[in-house]
């Protein structure tokens, strides 16, 4: 199958050392996943033309990186329609097994802690997409709300790390923290406009702006 010797390609490639300061963070296990309610969103927010223009560019031809994939198959089934060359779904606990998808297209899992994965990708890997939908930290105390928002910085960083300019992330802006994106800004990252101005038949108009919010990497 296309997908096994896919996922085997890529488990070869995941080569980098993970930094020993990530153990307690990993450890901690300061997050949780609500990626599928915000998936439906994703496919509304497509119904704008601006936004899935950009959303094409951003994943076209390159490698769809899923990070808390949980239940992942709107967005696998839209990686696919707009022209990943494979989708990565990464999370610890995971349901779905490595397959091909129509046209031979690949679908890999790797059961994993996402910041363990990204920072096992070699440095300016690049001819990635990342996907952040629905990550939150948990807040149950104080400190493992600290340690949530060291854990996003961290995988922020490793994202930046492993990425080339060019590659995209797409950050779910409903659930995920503020914070996510502005780690992207200071990474070199810029916003992509998706916004569109409906009019209507009165001739009032509105602007939309989608959920997810496209960043693409400028600088090293």
């Amino acid at each position: 199958m296309v997908a096994e010797q896919e996922e085997r390609r890529l488990l070869e490639e995941l080569t980098n050392e993970v930094p020993s300061i990530y153990a307690p963070l990993i450890a901690e296990d300061p997050l949780y996943s609500l990626d599928t309610p915000y998936a439906d969103q994703l496919t509304d927010d497509l119904q704008l033309s601006r936004f899935a223009r950009n959303f094409s560019s951003a994943v076209g031809g390159k490698d769809f990186v899923d990070l808390g994939c949980a239940v992942p198959y709107i967005v696998m089934r839209v990686a696919l329609e707009f022209g990943a060359r494979k989708y990565v779904g990464v999370d610890k606990n995971l349901y779905y097994k490595t397959h091909d998808m129509d046209n031979g297209f690949p679908a890999i899992f790797v059961e994993d802690d996402i910041l363990r994965f990204v920072s096992r990708i070699p440095t300016n890997r690049g001819h990635l997409s990342f996907f952040l939908s629905g990550l939150q930290p948990v807040v149950e105390d104080d400190d493992k709300l600290r340690a949530g928002i060291d854990y996003l910085r961290s995988l922020v960083s490793e994202i930046a790390r492993a990425s080339i300019p060019g590659d995209a992330a797409i950050l779910e802006t409903l659930a995920t923290p503020s914070l996510v994106g502005e780690c992207f800004r200071s990474e070199g990252y810029v916003s992509v406009p998706s916004h569109e101005i409906i009019t209507f038949a009165n001739g009032h108009k509105m602007r939309k702006d989608p959920r997810y919010v496209i960043l693409k990497k400028c600088h090293p």
